[in-house]
């Protein structure tokens, strides 16, 4: 399987990703941005959809400053090895494939789920 993603700034290209999947392990084979920190963005946005689609591991290639800066780390090479085998034969929930979206969608948390009995926010009460 392989994606792509875009970022888009009205109708401009701003910054995309190149990558494949193989079980729940996404790997990045290339990015590139046009606009300052918009690789930033769209390395935020890819977080996201591979979360929420259920991927165990993101391979992120080599080890470079802008990559550490977003949280990515180092793991010794036997260490990765055993998460790759094991996102390998894992399945993610869906595809990393998703539909068109501001990114602003990607990087809000979900809305919290509110348990039976518990009183809503928001709300006025009385009067």
């Amino acid at each position: 399987h392989i994606s792509h993603a875009c970022g888009r700034c009205g109708s401009h290209l701003v910054a995309g990703e190149l990558g494949y999947s193989i079980g729940a392990c996404y790997t990045s084979i290339s990015g590139f941005y046009l606009v300052p920190s918009s690789g930033a963005v769209q390395c935020v946005a890819t977080a996201r959809v591979l979360a929420r689609n259920g991927f165990r591991l993101w391979d992120l290639g080599m080890e470079l400053d802008y990559k550490l800066q977003l949280g990515a780390r180092c793991v010794p090479r036997k260490e990765f090895l055993h998460h790759l085998a094991r996102a390998r034969e894992a399945r993610p929930h869906r595809s990393p494939k998703t539909r068109r979206m501001w990114v602003a969608e990607l990087i809000e948390p979900p809305p919290t789920k509110q348990r039976r009995g518990e009183a809503g926010g928001g709300g006025r009460s009385g009067s």
